[in-house]
């Protein structure tokens, strides 16, 4: 394998004052779905835009606003707040907490909460985290159902109902059970996950203040009557407890009768109702213990926010007997990998892993270790560039999650992201163009007899992709691109295409590609390469457009991706 050291780009098309790693851009879909709950649940979570323009929209219509929520760094700043504070506040445990405070910016809060959601997934490799997915259903129900003067994630039957889930059995007394009672609710559970509680688990909820704010308490005989003969008013759960702690008979407004009570089973009842409490509240933990040792290839899932990240291009070009060529090529940071000294020298290794999955089956997939020696001279040569993984997978067309894994072998580092993709099917008859390729290197290579390909050889091009899809203003903007289904010239038997383009900006033309005319061959698939300066191009981001035309057949197909052009601040010793 060749290694590819590459001088890594600031990455563009971020929020404003944001600096975000490649897959920021997710990580804060994530977040903005909770803060645009919280908006529409109105908790005092964020606003995003009007309340007035908020209770107009559909609710799954708002949510979809997530994939392009920008918020200011201040914004961000209290977004992160909030979803600990609130969103997760039941389920986080302490150790995580002080983590997540004790992190200095943003983004890393921000890659802690992807982190913090990863180790709860119960089916880790799948686009969906049913585990998330159900938290954040538990909360909106929590705040629409049981707000009282106060958010209802934050009230008694909130904080239940976001731990445990939905009761097996709800028996609702909205006007108390009889004559002068309160209002209340009792909760019944069976089964409950922590084996520790009772296997039939019943929870008592009164609303003392008549605002719909049910407490929860230990004994609803005591706590439901407005006034008992014994004690007089009974205003809190707390008045319960203190009482009945001195009280040796207890007046029945029912029967009519005293019933003795002694104190100190009072006192063991309240202890055991306290200690039902705590592991109430231990039930998070537990589900995340369990997954401790279910993890994909039996990693590791301690509480770690900084898990090691990947960049990836993913290229589709036309493949063999059917399926479709797909290049992935993924661009670890060599920062941030850890290094094990050898004498006086420094050895890397490291793994990686990419596989097409679908409805949770490997269709396709492949690995490869690099293990590498640097001397000091190189380390210091090396600094903040990439090193580029390139690996090619033959697929049917359809539809697929791929899956990609890279591991730091001597920091036992982890990363992984799922995403979905659509393989294209470029047998379809008919004119059609590859991905366009955003390059970083482009040459010629010329293929021997029985000769294995290089890395990132694709066809008769080495094709180097521009994983961070940013280029400087003193280099040049690399394309490359391939066509299929090219009409052939019926007594020549050659092909006759024109290829033309633009760049544009904010949507408008900014600069036209010239029209080329490759010379005719006798060819139904062709690739094409081009090279464009760009000097003179202001910073920002551009897309690129390839628009080809088959002048035999008469048909035309374009194809365009984005990309950023930043100012020549590269420092000098990449390579």
């Amino acid at each position: 394998m060749n290694l590819v050291f590459v001088r890594t780009q600031r990455r563009a098309m971020q929020p404003p004052g944001l600096d975000l790693p490649h897959n920021g851009r997710r990580w804060l879909r994530h977040l903005a779905t909770w803060v645009l709950c919280a908006h529409l649940g109105w908790t005092g979570g964020l606003a995003i835009g009007s309340q007035e323009q908020a209770k107009q929209e559909p609710f799954e219509a708002t949510l979809s606003a997530a994939a392009t929520w920008n918020p200011t760094p201040e914004e961000l700043d209290e977004a992160l707040d909030k979803w600990v504070r609130q969103f997760v506040t039941y389920i986080i445990t302490d150790e995580e907490r002080s983590i997540f405070e004790a992190l200095p910016t943003a983004v890393q809060k921000l890659a802690f909460t992807e982190r913090f959601w990863d180790i709860r997934d119960p089916t880790p490799g799948t686009l969906h985290n049913e585990y998330r997915q159900e938290h954040f259903e538990r909360w909106v129900i929590a705040v629409r159902r049981f707000s009282a003067g106060k958010p209802g994630w934050s009230t008694d039957r909130g904080r239940v109902f976001i731990i445990m889930g939905a009761p097996n059995n709800l028996q609702r007394n909205p006007t108390g059970r009889g004559p002068n009672e309160r209002a209340s609710e009792v909760w019944t559970y069976n089964l409950p996950v922590n084996p520790l509680l009772p296997g039939v688990l019943d929870l008592n909820f009164v609303d003392f203040k008549g605002t719909g704010d049910y407490e929860l308490v230990s004994d609803l005989d005591a706590a439901a009557s407005i006034v008992s003969k014994q004690f007089g008013y009974v205003e809190s759960p707390l008045d319960v407890y203190a009482l009945r702690r001195h009280a040796s008979q207890i007046y029945d407004e029912n029967f009519l009768i005293y019933r003795f009570t002694d104190p100190t089973v009072v006192a063991q009842d309240f202890l055991q109702f306290q200690s039902n409490l705590r592991e109430i509240l231990r039930i998070p933990e537990i589900h995340k213990e369990r997954l401790e040792g279910l993890r994909r290839g039996n990693v590791e899932t301690g509480v770690v926010f900084d898990a090691f990240p990947i960049s990836r291009a993913v290229e589709f070009y036309g493949g063999i007997a059917g399926s479709t060529a797909v290049q992935i090529t993924l661009a670890l940071e060599y920062n941030e990998l850890t290094a094990a000294e050898v004498g006086f020298n420094s050895h890397f290794s490291t793994d990686t892993y990419v596989a097409l999955e679908r409805d949770g089956e490997v269709v396709v997939q492949d690995e490869k270790r690099l293990n590498f020696t640097l001397t000091g001279d190189e380390l210091e040569q090396l600094g903040g560039t990439q090193i580029l993984h390139t690996f090619q997978l033959l697929a049917p067309p359809g539809e697929y999650d791929l899956v990609v894994m890279a591991r730091d072998n001597t920091s036992d580092r982890l990363g992984r992201r799922v995403e979905s993709v659509t393989v294209p099917d470029f047998t379809i008859p008919g004119l059609r163009l590859s991905s366009l390729t955003l390059a970083s290197h482009l040459e010629p290579v010329n293929m021997r007899a029985n000769e294995t390909p290089r890395d990132f050889q694709i066809g008769d091009m080495r094709v180097v992709p521009n994983v961070s899809r940013t280029y400087y203003q003193d280099q040049s903007l690399l394309l490359y691109v391939q066509a299929y289904g090219l009409a052939l010239d019926p007594q020549a038997n050659t092909n006759r295409v024109t290829l033309r383009g633009e760049i544009r900006r904010n949507g408008e033309a900014f600069r036209q590609i010239p029209a080329q005319y490759p010379a005719p061959a006798p060819m139904t698939r062709q690739s094409f390469s081009l090279g464009m300066p760009l000097a003179g191009y202001r910073p920002g981001v551009y897309e690129v457009v390839l628009v080809l035309e088959d002048e035999l057949a008469g048909e035309r197909v374009e194809v365009s991706t984005d990309f950023a052009v930043l100012p020549p601040a590269r420092p000098a010793g990449g390579r």
